[in-house]
């Protein structure tokens, strides 16, 4: 997710930002998957659209890392409860 940040914020310091973050398609489901892989191309789009078009493949950036966002939101998280070794733990009040 921070290659991802790191696109959006300073795509032109790293030439390559949408190559680092193909990786990441992995984690999606398909649909979303076509559907990132398909916004990477908007930069094309400035063929038609002048140079305005450039700034579309930031949708691409947005999209993904909202998506990651939302995929891991949803997974339990890996790390240990500490309060899972103590059933009878209440919380301080």
């Amino acid at each position: 997710m921070l290659m991802v940040a790191g696109s959006l914020v300073t795509p032109l310091l790293v030439p390559y930002h949408f190559l680092v973050v193909m990786p990441s398609l992995a984690r999606l489901p398909k649909p979303l998957q076509l559907l990132c892989w398909a916004l990477s191309w908007m930069p094309l789009s400035a063929n038609w659209f002048g140079p305005i078009g450039w700034r579309f493949g930031n949708i691409f950036s947005i999209v993904l890392w909202l998506c990651l966002w939302q995929s891991r939101a949803s997974r339990p998280s890996l790390l240990p409860n500490p309060n899972a070794n103590y059933p009878d733990h209440q919380p301080d009040q």
